[in-house]
């Protein structure tokens, strides 16, 4: 990092190249092989990522980094998932208030529906 910050103070030639090598060497060099790894592995990894980073093998280094990322991403839960585990639990507690705000905040229709006579043809047919 020194020998970068040297680099952008002194030579016009590699001063723009010099902050962006910094901004991603500390991700690139730091970064964890897994989630729960421990010390010692950091650290192996750590020595085998400085020296592909002295001898400018940044295509190892980037692929390295890439297939870790893969590895640690977890899948997105979309919200009608959340919100579908979210009325679940609120109606196994017993709290229906808080639940029926859930549907309700899902739903585009607030409140009681105007009876109609497709929604009572529809309520005989489901409530005989």
């Amino acid at each position: 990092m020194t020998r970068l910050i040297r680099l952008f103070n002194s030579s016009k030639r590699w001063e723009s190249v010099a902050t962006h090598m910094l901004q991603v060497l500390l991700p690139l060099l730091l970064q964890k092989p897994s989630l729960r790894s421990k010390n010692r592995e950091r650290v192996k990894y750590l020595n085998k990522r400085m020296e592909w980073w002295k001898h400018g093998k940044l295509e190892e280094l980037i692929s390295e980094c890439e297939a870790i990322q893969k590895r640690l991403k977890r899948p997105v839960k979309t919200k009608e998932q959340s919100d579908q585990k979210a009325f679940c639990r609120q109606m196994l507690q017993g709290q229906l208030k808080k639940a029926l705000k859930i549907v309700n905040h899902a739903c585009d229709i607030n409140g009681k529906h105007d009876i109609t006579t497709d929604i009572k043809k529809k309520l005989k047919e489901k409530h005989p």
